[in-house]
């Protein structure tokens, strides 16, 4: 595993904010070669189209931010360790 700094970005807010749309668009204008891990704890609601070097976790245990630390945890390093990623 790596130890460069990795970019992190995250994205909140309520159901029917814009969140999977806002990444949707941002998948798109993805640099070309760029590797992507997206994290979400939405499984079945969020869908994204298949890209290539756009990887998803899921997250199953409710909130991030509370209830999923360490399934937050546990998963981040899991998929670190399984490839090398451009953003988070």
């Amino acid at each position: 595993m790596t130890t460069d700094k990795i970019p992190a970005y995250i994205i909140a807010g309520f159901k029917g904010s814009g969140k999977t749309s806002l990444l949707l668009n941002l998948i798109t204008q993805r640099p070309d070669g760029e590797v992507w891990l997206i994290v979400q704890n939405e499984i079945g609601e969020a869908r994204y189209p298949d890209q290539e070097n756009v990887y998803i976790e899921n997250i199953p245990e409710g909130c991030l931010c509370c209830t999923s630390k360490l399934s937050l945890q546990v998963n981040l390093v899991k998929a670190l360790r399984t490839r090398s990623y451009d953003r988070i």
